[in-house]
């Protein structure tokens, strides 16, 4: 699972399953490499050191990335661009790669939100081994001040429907009660990725 703090949930407030963390329902080890602030240069950065080692390979791959380029005000054709060379290198880390739709916001960043919205569902005709997944439908019928903490982090239930709309695609329609906290568990793989500078790489598991 590639992203932002909205996939790592790299926060002190997060005291539940994040939707990588759903989608397992921790019943198998995943790497969750969600980064606080991270934008689609930095996923490109993991995504480079990824898909470089031969022995590494994913059945599966996850990304949700670009809120942090909006707000950063880094310009859409740069974005873009980076999208590009993040798909190009997923080719060679995963049998399936699913690139997600971003969550919506509650203030004037929304409209640029949604304007990226429409670029990534235009990866849709490239060819290759990605599917998209439109997780910012899932919002559309949702009141923002129920499943945002503050102006636009997904709490409980806005991961819950980040979680549903992954699991739809794949025929589960099984959400499980994600008031468990997350436990980053160091293992040969968090210390593989400690070098890159990310200190939440690691394996989640639910706390019973």
């Amino acid at each position: 699972f590639i992203g932002d703090g909205f996939t790592g949930g790299n926060w002190p407030h997060v005291n539940y399953w994040m939707w990588p963390d759903l989608i397992s329902k921790g019943s198998y080890p995943i790497l969750n490499a969600g980064e606080s602030a991270a934008n689609t240069r930095r996923a490109l950065e993991v995504v480079e050191r990824l898909s470089s080692d031969d022995v590494i390979h994913f059945e599966e791959v996850y990304i949700m990335i670009g809120v942090d380029d909006v707000i950063d005000g880094v310009p859409i054709d740069e974005t873009l661009s980076n999208f590009e060379e993040i798909l190009n290198a997923l080719e060679k880390l995963g049998d399936r790669v699913y690139l997600c739709t971003l969550t919506p916001r509650k203030d004037r960043l929304q409209n640029l939100i949604e304007n990226l919205n429409e670029h990534i569902l235009g990866f849709q005709s490239r060819e290759g081994v990605f599917e998209i997944i439109n997780v910012a439908k899932s919002f559309e019928n949702e009141s923002l001040e129920e499943v945002l903490f503050a102006v636009d982090f997904p709490n409980k239930l806005g991961q819950e429907l980040i979680a549903s709309a992954v699991m739809l695609v794949n025929g589960d329609v099984t959400v499980p009660d994600c008031k468990s906290k997350i436990v980053l568990e160091r293992n040969f793989l968090s210390k593989l990725f400690h070098t890159m500078g990310n200190k939440f790489y690691g394996l989640a598991s639910r706390v019973e």
